[in-house]
């Protein structure tokens, strides 16, 4: 079954703020072996969950996170579009846009970032014009 781990310190990044958690493995300086599957925040705790694959993990032992950096990269990437993303929108619909809008301010409202994807949920006051669509694209491409 699983099993959680909460340690002093941890290198793996808990799910918070819309960006998925890291992958990886933990592995005590005696040679056990946790696959890690899932990290979780709680308060001021990590709490990192997965299954014992060798050993017998010890309390209060020493332990190495090994975070699994391939998959991390492209959540790294993602996790930053967003926020290019949140400036494109600012610049294109409120600095240059029309000043007729409804609202004249983009609020981030949530998003999700994994490795595959990023969504980006904002306000805007109303649906995006086929035009501002299209200055949003150029703003990306120049």
């Amino acid at each position: 079954g699983d099993i959680g781990f909460i340690l002093d310190k941890s290198s793996f990044y808990g799910e918070s703020g819309g960006q998925i958690y890291d992958t990886g493995s933990i592995v005590s300086d005696d040679g056990a072996v946790a696959k890690i599957e899932n990290v979780q925040i709680y308060g001021q705790y990590v709490l990192h969950v997965g299954k014992v694959t060798e050993g017998v993990f010890k309390k209060d032992g020493t332990v190495k996170c090994c975070v699994d950096y391939v998959r991390r990269a492209p959540i790294a990437s993602n996790h930053t579009m967003t926020h290019v993303l949140n400036h494109a929108l600012l610049d294109v619909l409120v600095k240059h846009g029309s000043n007729s809008e409804t609202n004249d301010s983009v609020d981030q409202k949530g998003s999700l970032v994994d490795e595959n994807k990023l969504r980006f949920d904002f306000t805007w006051g109303g649906a995006l014009t086929t035009k501002q669509l299209a200055d949003i694209e150029k703003w990306f491409l120049t």
